[in-house]
């Protein structure tokens, strides 16, 4: 279960820091009064889909602590976002 904990956390904080410069990035922009920005798409990409993902995480973990027979799935889960973080922190950062 140390691994499952140990994957989940990292997990977490890589997306829950990812989810906070966005949501800081959104404000910004808003304060700026520019029209058009921010348009619903960035609001997606810079909030939701790392909050869903966390989500996703946390939700693995939590059904895994309740089942300990599901903490392979809780595992695969954790290490999935994490696979998945590269491409979205290449796109998020503008590239290469």
């Amino acid at each position: 279960m140390k691994n499952a904990h140990l994957c989940t956390v990292v997990a977490s904080i890589i997306w829950l820091l990812v989810l906070a410069i966005g949501a800081a990035g959104i404000h910004r922009v808003s304060t700026n009064d520019i029209l058009g920005y921010p348009n619903a798409a960035q609001i997606r990409y810079y909030l939701l889909f790392p909050g869903a993902v966390l989500l996703a995480v946390l939700g693995a973990w939590l059904v895994a602590l309740r089942r300990p027979s599901w903490r392979v799935g809780a595992v695969g889960v954790a290490l999935s976002s994490l696979a998945v973080f590269p491409f979205y922190f290449f796109h998020f950062t503008g590239g290469v």
